[in-house]
């Protein structure tokens, strides 16, 4: 499955900590979407918007191991979504993406949220908070329910 990620998870200190590897893949564009920080958060959610653009990272072929850390990690508060990214070479490529679920639509702020600020201001602040994720990794290591892990 191809994810495209955003927000801390660009980040290969959080990735690491949260899926035990960086995350790589290409830069992308998610069109007709809008990043915004969450209230009181430092992490933030995307909503749609006709306008606007959303950059990341395209990550192709993410394992289901990682993808079940990954639905941990954002919680109820996301969900999984279809959608198609642009690549820097223009490809138009299937992806998904976590979105905020629309029951929490009232979290986002009109500050539009900012990698580069994040890493300068709230960076150590949101790895102290996170943890060592021990316990989604030890629920991933747990798991019978082998319907989580899909062999395709």
């Amino acid at each position: 499955m191809n994810l495209f990620i955003y927000g801390t998870l660009l980040d290969t200190d959080i990735a690491q900590k949260v899926c035990g590897s960086d995350l790589s893949g290409e830069a992308a564009i998610l069109p007709e979407y809008r990043c915004y920080r969450l209230v009181g958060e430092m992490y933030p959610g995307i909503w749609p918007d006709s306008s606007g653009t959303v950059r990341g990272r395209l990550c192709q072929q993410v394992a289901a191991e990682t993808l079940f850390l990954l639905d941990r990690y954002e919680g109820d508060q996301y969900e999984r979504k279809d959608v198609v990214v642009v690549t820097g070479d223009k490809r138009k490529v299937n992806a998904q993406v976590y979105v905020l679920v629309s029951t929490d639509i009232h979290e986002l702020s009109d500050e539009e949220w900012c990698y580069d600020n994040f890493v300068t201001k709230d960076k150590d602040a949101y790895l102290q908070q996170l943890g060592d994720c021990r316990t989604l990794h030890e629920s991933a290591a747990k798991s019978s329910d082998r319907t989580i892990f899909p062999t395709s």
